[in-house]
Formats: structure tokens, C-alpha cells, sequence
């Protein structure tokens, strides 16, 4: 106890001093957070993934949100049947997607941190999504 002070209130102050320092510490987090944040919506716009077929007959570029930016075929095509080229197009644009949303789970995470519940429910939703 301080001569200035009655008892407790050197303890009141106590008290005070830290849930002051609790919260600046809360708002410099939430600052980080925020910034971290701040460029992550165009991020996860420009996100893509790739992916080939085996031989790389089939290639397919696709975006977290499952549209398909492009999709090329090689010559080695020519030599396969309508209905394998389909399920082959159809396998490797879903690995695309795949892909792309990977990408997209480990932009939020580097953004949250590793074990952020909101980064490990967008894993979980984007990976159901996009399960074959």
C-alpha cells in the first residue's frame, strides 16, 4: 500500500492498470487481425488451381468459387472415346476445384494464424464442397 492511498484502493488501481493493458493488447490484436484481413478478399479472388489428367491430356485451371477459367486439351485426346474424354474432363476439373480451394484455405489461414476456429471451418466447408 502507497501513504497516498486508502486500503485496497492501491489493489482497485492494481486491477485497473491491468484490464487497461488486457485491452490494448485486445486492440493491437484486433488491429493485426484487421490488417492481415485487409487484402484477403482480393486474394481469394485471384486464387486458382491447377490440375492435369494423368498423361496430361487434360489441363484446367479453376477458381476457389468452382468456376473454370480455362480448360485445354492436348492432341493426345484425339485417340479417346467421347464418354472417357467426358469423365476425364470432369475428374480433372474437380481436382481444379480441389486445388483452387486449398490455395484459398491456406490464404485464411496465413491471414487468421494456425488453429483459428474461422480458418479451420473455411478448410472444412471448401473440402466438402468440393470432396469427390
Amino acid at each position: 500500500m502507497t501513504d497516498d492511498m486508502p486500503d485496497g484502493l492501491d489493489d482497485a488501481v492494481a486491477q485497473l492498470e491491468l484490464a487497461r493493458t488486457r485491452m490494448h493488447a485486445q486492440a493491437d490484436a484486433a488491429r493485426q487481425r484487421r490488417d492481415a484481413l485487409s487484402g484477403l478478399t482480393e486474394e481469394l479472388e485471384a486464387a486458382r488451381g491447377t490440375a492435369r489428367s494423368a498423361r496430361g491430356e487434360v489441363v484446367v485451371i479453376a477458381r476457389a468459387t468452382g468456376a473454370v477459367d480455362e480448360i485445354r486439351f492436348s492432341r493426345d485426346v484425339e485417340s479417346l472415346d467421347v464418354d472417357a474424354l467426358g469423365r476425364m474432363t470432369v475428374a480433372t476439373i474437380a481436382s481444379a476445384q480441389r486445388a483452387a480451394t486449398a490455395e484459398a484455405a491456406r490464404l485464411v489461414e496465413n491471414a487468421l494464424g494456425d488453429g483459428n476456429p474461422q480458418a479451420a471451418e473455411f478448410r472444412a466447408e471448401a473440402t466438402r464442397r468440393f470432396s469427390t
